[in-house]
């Protein structure tokens, strides 16, 4: 089969673009016909075999983009993947706005889409993608930090739907999603998800990956390895809490955290505010031998 794999950009790494990593080698694997497009592209943060044998095409701003206006410029995006990838007979879209590129490149291809989403559209639908901090910034006696975290949530979206471009990115959206022929979530709670922010059906499509070579666990100090990223709905300001109500109401004064995807100014000016220098420490970027390394030395891994 014929296989094209879209993500908006690869030049940051988190789990949405390992999988796509991890597809397109699997894919490849089996035999089939696969290529890659993304808008953008960063090969020190992989490790030199991930991306051996896979042919990937970028997408580039072309000299009269800036001339059109936003919603050609998007729907320009699905025409220039159309000529990138050539004849396929699926177009699997992730991150959004893979799929409007996906959608409009197919229309042009008389080809199927497959979206496998990750999570809708957050900027467009929040509530829906993140309905346990919807139910909780709703509680009337919700904590100060639920309150902080969801009024920022909130102020944000205020604040890009004033701005000229939200409806035209969100009719785009609302456009093209009912004509994808097969949604995934990559649990039941996102294809469920799906559903209520679309309106249309999505199937569970649970992942799987390829197992990491064995680490070895050098035992040292006990620490906590904590694996994440700042976006609201991993809660990384609710894990702060946690800590700070272990380390200074129960008294966990050894408790140490390795926590990799938090450092900047905002997660270490908190840790700070809740007198948890001494415990948690941010690590910066780690390859997988490391993020390994780091994971099998844990007493207890934290991995939302």
């Amino acid at each position: 089969m014929r296989l094209a794999l879209v993500h908006p950009r690869l030049d940051h790494r988190g789990g949405a673009e390992n999988v796509m990593c991890w597809m397109a080698r699997g894919l490849l694997a089996r035999g089939h016909d696969v290529i890659v497009a993304t808008r953008r592209f960063s090969l020190e943060l992989w490790n030199e075999r991930d991306w051996v044998g896979i042919p990937l095409v970028v997408l580039h701003k072309r000299r009269l983009d800036r001339l059109k206006l936003r919603a050609e410029r998007k729907r320009g995006l699905g025409h220039q993947l159309c000529r990138a990838i050539g004849p396929r007979d699926v177009i699997v879209a992730h991150n959004a706005p893979a799929p409007i590129w996906a959608v409009i490149a197919a229309r042009r291809m008389n080809t199927r889409v497959v979206w496998y989403c990750e999570e809708p559209t957050a900027r467009f639908f929040w509530p829906d993608s993140m309905p346990h901090l919807a139910a909780a910034a709703a509680a009337p006696d919700r904590p100060a930090w639920v309150r902080a975290m969801a009024d920022g949530v909130v102020g944000r979206r205020a604040m890009d739907e004033s701005g000229p471009n939200f409806a035209i990115d969100l009719a785009l959206e609302r456009e093209t999603i009912p004509h994808i022929d097969l949604a995934l979530g990559n649990s039941a709670f996102t294809a469920q998800n799906v559903t209520r922010a679309y309106g249309i059906s999505a199937e569970p499509c649970l992942l799987g990956m390829p197992e990491p070579a064995p680490a070895e666990a050098r035992r040292g100090e006990p620490y906590v390895a904590w694996v994440t990223s700042p976006i609201e709905h991993k809660n990384a300001y609710g894990f702060l809490e946690a800590l700070h109500l272990a380390v200074h109401r129960f008294g966990a004064r050894d408790l140490r955290v390795r926590a990799v995807g938090l450092r900047g100014t905002a997660f270490e000016g908190r840790i700070a505010e809740l007198s948890l220098s001494g415990a948690v420490r941010c690590e910066g970027w780690l390859s997988d031998a490391e993020l390994n390394a780091l994971i099998a030395g844990c007493r207890l891994l934290a991995y939302p």
